[in-house]
């Protein structure tokens, strides 16, 4: 079996190549994926001698170098094994629309199963993508689609595994809508990532419609979910002294621009909340909502 990888999907932040050599192997990263398999993969780095070494070369990448004498090879294979999952998924951060507003650590990560269409602009969604339109627009979806969504969004909660071994410290929850508005996708998608944890659901609930969005810039859609949040227009479904030192995972079926999650994000935090992952079902092809900014 060879260990000579490369997993760099396009315009996703997960980077990660391994080469085989006689005496080692040796590993490259940048920072934002070193700092997910320290978390959750942090079993690997115990295998080198030297530990993580930032690149003289590259500004942004790190060595890992593991000798032949120092391999283990069970720990390896599980290594790329969940190398192999999360490069099927897609990994994203602040994006030139949202950078300017948000400080970088709100969000500690977010990963979504799949892009909602392909890249060649002719095979039109993914297969995931076509589930998640019709789960939205159709409302309903077949008994296969949703064990194909089960299998997307636990491809997703892989490759985050470890993140967090205490259960009892985790909270599902997702965006914040009104009572009427509680049936849609994606807090079914996160209820079912709850069950999946055997966690508890934080469920958020708007005290009132907010303002329509859709037609908004980024800019101006995160100000008005700054001013729901500032409002105290959101009724939580635990104490707010709860959430001190909690691990919470904000689940939505698409990611866009991030908007919507990222302002979630600085909500949570701001009451208290340590970490907070999002999973999001897909990731559309447009890093905006709606331009010009």
């Amino acid at each position: 079996m060879s260990y000579n990888y490369r997993f760099q999907r396009d315009r996703s932040c997960f980077y990660l190549s391994s080469f085989e050599n006689d005496d080692n192997i040796t590993l490259v990263t940048n920072r934002f994926t070193k700092r997910i398999i320290r978390i959750c993969q942090w079993e690997i780095g115990c295998l080198s001698p030297t530990g993580w070494r930032k690149s003289k070369r590259y500004n942004d990448l790190y060595t890992l170098w593991i000798p032949n004498d120092r391999i283990d090879y069970d720990i390896l294979d599980d290594f790329i094994e969940w190398a192999i999952a999360c490069n099927s998924c897609v990994w994203v951060k602040l994006n030139r629309y949202t950078t300017d507003h948000f400080e970088d650590g709100v969000l500690d990560f977010c990963i979504c199963s799949d892009w909602n269409f392909n890249f060649d602009g002719v095979s039109g969604r993914t297969e995931i993508g076509d589930i998640e339109y019709r789960l939205k627009y159709v409302g309903n979806i077949s008994e296969d689609d949703a064990k194909m969504v089960g299998a997307y969004l636990n491809k997703c909660l892989f490759c985050i595994n470890g993140y967090d071994d205490d259960i009892d410290n985790i909270l599902i929850t997702t965006i914040p809508a009104t009572v009427e508005k509680q049936n849609k996708p994606s807090w079914k998608l996160a209820e079912y990532v709850a069950d999946s944890l055997n966690a508890e659901f934080l469920s958020a609930t708007l005290r009132s419609d907010k303002p329509e969005m859709k037609s908004l810039s980024v800019t101006d859609k995160i100000k008005s979910w700054r001013k729901i949040y500032a409002d105290n227009q959101v009724e939580l479904s635990i104490d707010i002294d709860s959430l001190k030192g909690k691990t919470v995972i904000i689940v939505d079926d698409l990611y866009q621009s991030g908007t919507s999650m990222w302002c979630y994000a600085e909500y949570l935090k701001s009451v208290g909340a340590s970490h907070i992952l999002g999973i999001a079902m897909v990731k559309s092809l447009k890093d905006s909502d709606n331009q010009p900014n």
